[in-house]
């Protein structure tokens, strides 16, 4: 899932079709499942990833998943 995100993540995540066939769920799940392993404290995280990285993707995730809910990115 990490490395997924990192590959993905200059072009604003992944494909929502390519999140469904590589992990079986909808892409607002996939972010949503993401955010909570970003703010898990699991320290492999913090070894995979850069602080900016995991910044940005933060805020994919929870760009992403409001998307799915229709509410403004800004609330």
């Amino acid at each position: 899932m990490i490395e997924f995100a990192r590959r993905w993540l200059p072009y604003g995540g992944g494909p929502d079709e390519e999140i469904l066939v590589t992990f079986g769920v909808p892409g607002y799940q996939f972010h949503e499942r993401l955010a909570r392993v970003l703010d898990s404290g699991d320290p492999t995280v913090a070894q995979a990833l850069s602080a900016p990285e995991i910044a940005a993707l933060r805020l994919q995730c929870r760009t992403r998943s409001l998307h799915r809910h229709n509410v403004p990115a800004w609330q």
